[in-house]
């Protein structure tokens, strides 16, 4: 038996590869492969309504933040903070981070509850970034919720930018440079920043491939929030890694109608998804038995529970509901 923990065997073998992979390379690498493949897809439940998002495209998004950035003087290592609605703009946003050598630090919504906000300025006076990004439907109310010393920030609404020349170049970072700052929820004290680096985020990405064994032919499907570990790392930056599609839909849809998230992986035959142990009850005790016969989950290959404690109970009720 083999000693060395998947992490570390996962950290070896990103140390025999080129030093300088990112994710932000394999992005442009997919897109000069396959441009026209679906990346991302966004659903919204009440209207059906869906909106499709290509590596072409998500490149050519990510090329023109970047050079509006770097337009601004933002430079390489600079924390930009992120605050997003549900939707594509998040991911266009994070890439352009990327692309544009700065270092991401995804927030949250602010839209709904006062305790976002906390959070959100929280994090702002810990990271002191000298610009956000946001959407234009929402920078009136994260104007709203900014604690007085944040007003300096300037925010800039992404689906608005305009970049005539956006680089072609992806800056070289170094493999221990800082790519993400990714904080916790903050839901039991103020929220806790990690660094993780272009070279963390790779590791983390081989370990999950290895574990998951899914493929450039997979199909995840969540709603989980993409400040959030498990959303970031497994719903949105695991199948940029592979080349595979993600179809993605807002968490207020699934705890709305739980079905919503078995509807969409058996009508986009989707091979992995993941959600905490508190979903696989919520399917259980709100999908009806008829509704539940209308699903075809034979695509599943793979359904992770984590982020908080997993329950065998719930496992076990849950392969019971949906056997058939």
């Amino acid at each position: 038996m083999n000693s060395t923990s998947r992490p570390e065997r996962a950290a070896t073998k990103f140390a025999a590869q080129d030093r300088q992979s990112s994710i932000a390379r394999i992005l442009r690498a997919h897109a000069e492969r396959t441009p026209g493949r679906i990346a991302f897809s966004f659903l919204s439940g009440r209207t059906k309504q869906q909106t499709d998002l290509t590596f072409g495209s998500l490149d050519r998004d990510a090329a023109r933040i970047a050079g509006f950035l770097r337009g601004r003087g933002v430079t390489e290592r600079e924390p930009i903070a992120l605050t997003f609605p549900p939707g594509l703009e998040f991911i266009r946003a994070l890439f352009g981070c990327l692309y544009a050598g700065a270092i991401a630090v995804p927030t949250t919504d602010p839209y709904r509850r006062t305790r976002t906000a906390t959070r959100l300025n929280s994090i702002l006076s810990d990271v002191g970034p000298r610009f956000g990004l946001t959407v234009d439907a929402i920078a009136p109310k994260v104007n709203e919720q900014l604690w007085p010393e944040h007003r300096r920030i300037q925010w800039f609404a992404t689906n608005l930018m305009d970049s005539p020349d956006p680089p072609h170049e992806i800056p070289d970072v170094a493999a221990d440079s800082p790519a993400l700052l990714q904080y916790t929820s903050g839901s039991t004290a103020s929220p806790k920043g990690v660094v993780l680096t272009h070279r963390n985020l790779i590791a983390n990405q081989l370990s999950i491939a290895e574990t998951a064994r899914q493929t450039s032919e997979s199909v995840f499907v969540g709603w989980l929030p993409p400040y959030h570990d498990m959303g970031l790392i497994g719903l949105i930056l695991h199948p940029v890694y592979l080349g595979a599609r993600s179809v993605l839909m807002s968490t207020f849809e699934f705890l709305q109608r739980p079905f919503r998230w078995l509807e969409a992986i058996s009508q986009f035959r989707g091979t992995a998804s993941a959600a905490p142990n508190f979903a696989y009850d919520l399917c259980v005790d709100r999908i009806s038995d008829a509704d539940a016969s209308a699903l075809a989950l034979d695509s599943i290959e793979v359904l992770i529970n984590g982020a908080e404690p997993v329950r065998p109970e719930t496992v076990e009720r849950f392969e019971r509901k949906f056997a058939a």
